[in-house]
């Protein structure tokens, strides 16, 4: 067996090495993350995986996720950065913040999956929070946390789409009151797997932490009230696109009340139900590298003019993607789909 082949070292003189080489026969189908490790086994498995997820690795100049799988001729690119400088505030996500809206009050941001809405656990990096800090400086209010600069709510990590962040105290005070009294509509879509029974629903179930893993919510019976009305928007063989307002703002609640109706998020790796491991969307399928719920909607009064505002955020193309292959390949004749129709309330 012949020796491995190396990445090739180019000395900047910056503060990081840029390595390049090209994807040989030999390589074809392993993932990125894998591939790095053969070309560079003198670096770890996780600081690799921090250069994925930092954007420092480029494959035909596109930073792409450590799990790709890769074809032969393409070109790898990456920068050896040190730790703490791929940890350093604003290092890991230097993509600028994608504005919808914005003015002396507050900011209207589309989040990306993939990235937090503020530093905590091993998120340390590439924030909502510390991208905004960059844009609009360090006098952003903090009231929520110094870790937290600008920041009203949150989205998950790998949910994507319509973020406010308020811009001094008094918007702060004023757009958090609004989510506290449940003033504020939020409009998410969701693809799931399953058939929804029902043209809408409404499902009522308390969530907390559950006592065996406190990183996951469950529906617990003395957990705190949750409420999350959904309507179907499109309807596949096995999938469905959904409409979900909820009405609460529980960690995690989409997530987990659809998995509680047996309608879970395609791609969520954390909330899925017994006897569905494995299921999803076929191998020939444009699979997203996360769970398929973005939040497409969110309506508030502008905290200084009171004037009603809507921001919408459109689909991004990793889940027009897999909609358009349903479309194509997985139809459903008749609107209905053979449920029985109809609204209801879940409990």
């Amino acid at each position: 067996m012949g020796e491995r082949p190396k990445a090739q070292r180019v000395d900047t003189g910056g503060k990081g090495e840029q390595h390049s080489f090209e994807v040989e026969e030999a390589e074809v189908g392993m993932r990125l993350d894998r591939l790095l490790a053969r070309r560079l086994p003198e670096h770890s498995r996780s600081y690799l995986k921090e250069l994925c997820e930092g954007g420092r690795v480029r494959v035909g100049g596109e930073a792409v996720a450590p799990k790709r799988l890769m074809a032969v001729g393409e070109q790898v690119e990456l920068e050896l950065l040190p730790r703490h400088l791929l940890r350093e505030p604003g290092r890991r996500f230097e993509t600028e913040l994608v504005v919808l809206y914005e003015d002396e009050w507050i900011c209207v941001i589309d989040k990306p999956a993939g990235m937090a809405a503020h530093p905590g656990g091993s998120e340390l990096a590439g924030t909502v929070s510390q991208a905004a800090e960059l844009r609009y400086g360090a006098g952003l209010p903090r009231s929520s946390g110094e870790d937290r600069p600008g920041i009203v709510h949150r989205l998950d990590k790998e949910t994507s789409g319509v973020m406010v962040l308020a811009l001094n105290e008094e918007a702060l005070t004023g757009l958090q009151e609004q989510f506290r009294e449940r003033r504020v509509t939020k409009e998410y879509h969701a693809l799931v797997m399953g058939d929804p029974r029902f043209d809408s629903d409404w499902i009522d179930r308390p969530l907390g932490r559950d006592p065996k893993r406190p990183d996951k919510i469950q529906v617990l019976r003395e957990g705190r009230p949750a409420e999350t009305y959904w309507e179907r928007m499109e309807v596949f063989e096995g999938f469905a696109l959904l409409r979900c307002l909820p009405k609460t703002g529980r960690t995690h609640q989409i997530r987990v009340h659809l998995c509680s109706a047996r309608l879970p998020l395609v791609g969520d790796k954390v909330y899925r139900m017994r006897g569905m491991q494995g299921k999803g969307l076929p191998p020939e399928a444009p699979e997203p590298d996360r769970h398929c719920l973005h939040a497409f909607a969110l309506e508030f009064d502008h905290p200084k003019t009171l004037e009603h505002l809507r921001f919408e955020a459109p689909l991004p193309a990793d889940l027009e993607r897999v909609l358009v292959w349903l479309r194509a390949e997985r139809p459903k004749g008749g609107s209905g789909g053979g449920s029985a129709g109809g609204t209801r309330r879940g409990r």
